[in-house]
């Protein structure tokens, strides 16, 4: 469905353009919720996006309008991995001749028709850092980090979802890549280094009922040798592994 560009409704916006207006932020947020995405706009609120948000973030006084986003096409492509093109959608935010620059938020889909919400600030045109918020598959997701020129996430960011995964760390596009922190929605926790999506290298898990162990993993897996500590940080085990198979433990007295 084409996204039709909607004028701003305040009479304030003549005197104070660089102020947004909450008549105009409720008709940014029922074009969305007209369309039928009503969770996305429920989540995003819950998130934290409100008028006052707006206004305490905007930047110098950079004009706010209505404006067309043209899209993100030709994403990154990776051996198992392709980025879905993001489709035209609406702007409401600052702007500079026309080109986001400021504070402002995006609506579009992907070509998937998976729906988000960005919140970000803007230069020439690109997404710096802030908050996206999606659905996919019915179930709600907010990242909240740096972008690159693809909508891609790089750097440090987090990322929570309605089913309880929660990561915070460093990021490679979709990946977590780097030194990270996840934790899982059974309670167990994972700390350490990570290569395109899986555990790779030193790190640290630690189970639900507090006891942790130390080690390496690769791909995914724990290989060698390992320390079994209680919650009181006590060491218990030595342990090997192999394949991510348990083949050796060995008790500290």
């Amino acid at each position: 469905m084409p996204i039709m560009i909607p004028r701003l409704q305040a009479s304030e916006n003549i005197t104070k353009p660089w102020k947004f207006q909450e008549s105009d932020f409720l008709q940014f947020l029922m074009m969305i919720r007209d369309i039928g995405h009503s969770k996305l706009i429920e989540v995003a609120l819950n998130s934290g996006l409100s008028i006052q948000e707006l206004n305490n973030k905007a930047k110098n006084r950079n004009l706010i309008s209505f404006l067309r986003f043209e899209g993100v096409t030709n994403r990154y492509r990776g051996k198992d991995t392709i980025y879905r093109d993001l489709l035209p959608g609406l702007y409401f935010g600052q702007h500079l001749n026309g080109m986001r620059d400021g504070y402002g938020l995006l609506y579009c889909s992907n070509v998937d028709g998976v729906q988000n919400i960005y919140e970000y600030f803007w230069e020439r045109g690109q997404p710096k850092y802030g908050k996206v918020t999606w659905i996919d598959k019915n179930q709600w997701w907010v990242y909240e980090g740096p972008l690159d020129k693809e909508y891609l996430p790089y750097g440090r960011g987090s990322l929570k979802s309605e089913d309880g995964k929660d990561y915070d760390g460093e990021w490679l596009r979709w990946q977590y890549h780097g030194l990270g922190k996840f934790k899982y929605k059974d309670g167990q926790i994972y700390e350490g280094r990570w290569e395109n999506h899986n555990k790779h290298g030193f790190g640290k898990w630690t189970f639900s009922n507090g006891k942790y162990q130390i080690g390496n993993w690769i791909n995914d897996k724990s290989v060698g040798t390992y320390k079994f500590f209680s919650n009181f940080n006590k060491q218990l085990e030595n342990q090997i592994y192999k394949d991510d198979a348990l083949v050796f433990r060995k008790e500290v007295t």
